[in-house]
């Protein structure tokens, strides 16, 4: 942006930092339903840990571990924080606003994430492991079986089709029969891993159950249909499976929903999962790479603000000129759609005016004492008002004092 504007770059570094610091005050992502955390192994050159680290390690290269916080309804980034540590991430959770929304948490399988999340929340929250991890041990079962092959020509036509095994056996079929009856060739030469292929196939048939009791009934006759080589081949994975039971099988809480559109009825999967953290970790990555190993704060802020959309989740009132944020929940969109139903007769949109100039709207009243800056309209963040909400640091009385 230095060179682009011919602005100096500390210049632009000072606008920036004055920018983050009224963002900091002013602005605060919305607590969501579903919290999805997940850690990102960064290159962080400017961070003073790493630096420290590297003056007394110097073979060590200069990265760290950060704790990413997502929205795991819409992926948007809540929270970036510093480390990966658990006093890190146990302050944040207590100290999160809004943590009464929180209903479910979705994690990898990690064990001090689970710990922490019920040390803070106990069991008013639902822990749900990622389906993917628990996936990926089942695939490591058959990796380990298709490379102690003995037979050197089988073992090579197993490494070539690795992938293959790897996938869904009817995606397989529908996407490439020719692989699929080369998986069948190899399986008749191998009947080692054409058991443990076979397991792989009955235990990952578990995810297409309509309920968690139907999963449960599943695993269990997976379990009891196992032969004596197949339970040592899964050893691990049936006693990962079993630490974390109810943390699986916490998959199927949100289940399917069933919704009548005139004479059709639709039907859709709301389960959730780790995917959107995972995917987040990635644009990080991108973003962490073209700032070249931005510092904390800043990668932060690229993190969180990148990709929000203003334009969904605020509003300029075309009466006032304020901005207004607008409540996604479900009876402000009853509400919405009633306005915009009557707009269409009035010939006026709802969705322009704050809930002080036009109380059929969605918008959220603004205090009476919030300074209004000129700029609001052309950055959208930065004079944007949040309340104090309840957290597990902050009791009532204190958020009243505020």
């Amino acid at each position: 942006m230095a060179r682009q504007t011919g602005v100096p770059e500390a210049t632009v570094r000072r606008i920036a930092d004055r920018l983050l610091t009224k963002l900091d005050q002013n602005f605060r992502i919305d607590t969501p339903k579903v919290l999805a955390i997940d850690e990102i192994h960064l290159a962080s050159g400017k961070d003073p840990k790493v630096a420290s680290v590297r003056a007394h390690f110097p073979e060590r290269k200069s990265k760290i571990c950060r704790t990413v916080i997502s929205n795991g309804l819409n992926a948007q980034v809540v929270e970036l924080l510093p480390d990966r540590r658990m006093q890190t991430l146990r302050y944040y959770l207590e100290s999160v606003e809004g943590y009464r929304n929180i209903k479910y948490v979705t994690i990898d399988m990690a064990d001090d994430f689970r710990r922490v999340i019920k040390k803070v929340f106990g069991e008013r929250v639902t822990v749900i492991a990622d389906r993917w991890h628990v996936a990926q041990k089942i695939l490591e079962v058959v990796t380990d079986c298709r490379r102690s092959i003995e037979d050197d020509k089988v073992r090579v036509r197993a490494r070539d089709l690795s992938l293959a095994l790897n996938s869904r056996r009817k995606r397989l079929e529908f996407k490439s029969p020719k692989v699929a009856r080369k998986v069948d060739f190899l399986l008749q030469d191998a009947p080692d891993l054409k058991q443990i292929y076979e397991a792989k196939e009955q235990f990952l048939d578990i995810y297409d159950s309509n309920s968690a009791s139907q999963a449960k009934k599943r695993y269990a006759d997976w379990l009891s249909g196992l032969s004596l080589k197949q339970k040592h081949a899964f050893r691990n994975v049936i006693a990962k499976i079993s630490n974390w039971y109810e943390e699986i099988f916490a998959y199927w809480e949100l289940g399917f929903r069933t919704k009548k559109n005139g004479s059709q009825v639709l039907t859709k999967w709301h389960g959730q999962s780790n995917a959107v953290a995972e995917a987040k970790n990635r644009q990080i990555r991108h973003i962490n790479r073209i700032g070249r190993s931005y510092s904390h704060r800043f990668l932060r802020a690229r993190a969180i603000f990148s990709n929000y959309d203003v334009a969904h989740n605020f509003g300029i009132c075309a009466n006032c000129r304020l901005a207004f944020k607008r409540v996604p929940s479900a009876r402000n969109r009853k509400r919405e759609e009633a306005a915009w139903a009557r707009g269409q007769r009035d010939d006026f949109n709802p969705q322009t005016y704050c809930r002080e100039c036009d109380p059929a709207s969605t918008g959220v009243t603004r205090p009476g004492d919030k300074p209004v800056q000129s700029f609001v309209t052309r950055c959208g963040l930065a004079d944007i008002w949040t309340e104090k909400e309840e957290s597990l640091l902050i009791r009532p009385k204190q958020v009243a004092l505020l």
